[in-house]
């Protein structure tokens, strides 16, 4: 189902994962400052009672958010259309930028400069034979194979109602990062049909099923559970599963904080609810489109190189267009061409589209002449297109005499009109910005490694 393009030629498109501390992640980092003592508002000399995960889900119990609850006070409504969710988050929670293709909510409640509480939701493709339990089990092994986590006890596991289906709780004490750290966890599952071209007049019955695994985290320091009760609950109490819409079809805000590469120089601001990250080439951002089986689109990468200086964004684009199209089996057709912003200056651009189309391997005679020729075989069915909008813009390159500084906003559509692809590009173009390169500033990288969970995802 799933179908990854590679950029080819010098654009490379460097994709890499990172999930949460339950699948392996950095993002959502577990708190490393304790928050402050909730006020109590009960008689001196008595105790409070500790509420279990069912009175509080049952609202049998309010316990306090800590001294920030008290500058807001209405709960947070948080829609994702494009996973098929909303959800309330507690005051003074802050949402926070994506990191991965399967992370669709990351959120922190903060105490100084420090995360006290920290809430991320993730979404895996799988096959519709797994359950919630085998997932959770799944992401526990994972859990245990992670360097950054030690020192794993479980204390509680067990069924689930959540979001109006059966899901898998699993509460678990760890060292996350040398942090001792309390986390709540439940997976949760949704069935869909996807839109599959040419099945879409197809009986619902005879159409593929494909199955969303939603993980819901939810962290705290370790002596810190009343706050995490009350995260928990709050949040599961208000998700529901609302209808699941593509990414192309969702207004996108354009406003987040600019996500940035110094080593390459370049800079473009985090669309809400995209991934974003950088790499040794620039900044890879995107969206999963869950109603096409899990792929990234639009899937963008933007690049800084160096080129010759008497090369101009229509020669470098036309030359990596001419090496698209040399290569066996990949068809490139230009829809359209011409000057187009990038940022603040004008430069250049390109609308292609873009299939693999096999090719049919040639005939060849037997070994021995009495033998019959050996026929090829029938060719596959050439791939669905793709739409790719390169917005293309080359400047003097400071400090590299005879070079310019090539930057190149490369975006990727399934399933998508060449006038939207146009229209989507254009506002992500408008936020991009150059930086002064700084060779000393390291980037950030979040973690890189493989998410294993046991060949559960297709």
């Amino acid at each position: 189902m799933k179908r990854r393009w590679t950029i080819l030629g010098v654009w490379v498109l460097i994709l890499a994962g990172g999930t949460c501390a339950w699948a392996q992640s950095e993002l959502p980092r577990s708190p490393t400052e304790k928050p402050a003592p909730p006020k109590l508002d009960r008689p001196r000399g008595k105790a409070m009672k500790m509420p279990t995960l069912d009175e509080a889900k049952k609202g049998a119990m309010a316990l306090p958010q800590g001294r920030s609850a008290t500058k807001k006070t209405k709960p947070i409504k948080v829609s994702i259309p494009t996973a098929g969710l909303e959800l309330q988050l507690p005051p003074n929670f802050a949402i926070l930028p994506n990191a991965d293709e399967t992370q669709v909510l990351s959120a922190a409640h903060t105490e100084g400069r420090q995360a006290s509480q920290s809430l991320s939701i993730l979404a895996y493709p799988v096959e519709s034979t797994v359950s919630a339990k085998k997932f959770s089990e799944a992401m526990l092994e994972d859990m245990k194979a992670s360097l950054a986590m030690r020192h794993i006890k479980n204390v509680e596991a067990k069924p689930m109602k959540i979001a109006g289906s059966e899901g898998y709780f699993r509460s678990a004490n760890y060292s996350f990062r040398g942090v001792a750290t309390l986390g709540y966890n439940v997976v949760f599952m949704r069935d869909y049909h996807p839109a599959i071209p040419g099945m879409e007049s197809l009986p619902l019955a005879d159409r593929p099923v494909v199955r969303i695994a939603y993980v819901l985290t939810a962290e705290v320091k370790a002596d810190n559970q009343p706050a995490l009760v009350t995260l928990f609950a709050q949040v599961t109490n208000t998700i529901k599963l609302v209808k699941l819409l593509r990414p192309i079809e969702v207004k996108t805000i354009y406003a987040g904080d600019y996500v940035k590469n110094f080593q390459v120089g370049c800079a473009i601001r985090h669309p809400y609810h995209w991934f974003a990250r950088t790499n040794d080439m620039g900044i890879l951002l995107g969206q999963t489109d869950y109603t096409l089986g899990g792929v990234s689109s639009p899937n963008a990468q933007l690049l800084s190189l160096l080129v010759p200086a008497k090369m101009t964004a229509k020669d470098c684009g036309a030359l990596s267009i001419k090496d698209d199209q040399s290569k066996p089996g990949l068809q490139v057709e230009i829809l359209k061409e011409g000057p187009a912003k990038l940022g603040r200056a004008m430069g250049y651009q390109y609308v292609l589209r873009k299939r693999i189309v096999p090719v049919a391997p040639v005939a060849t005679k037997a070994p021995k002449l009495t033998e019959p020729l050996v026929k090829p075989a029938p060719p596959e069915s050439p791939s669905p297109a793709v739409i790719e909008v390169r917005r293309l813009l080359c400047v003097p390159a400071k400090g590299a005499p005879g070079k310019a500084r090539h930057y190149a906003l490369l975006v990727v559509f399934e399933e998508c009109t060449p006038q939207a692809a146009e229209a989507i590009t254009d506002q992500l173009a408008a936020t991009f910005s150059p930086l002064r390169i700084l060779k000393d500033k390291p980037i950030a990288k979040p973690y890189t490694g493989p998410v294993k969970l046991k060949g559960l995802i297709p």
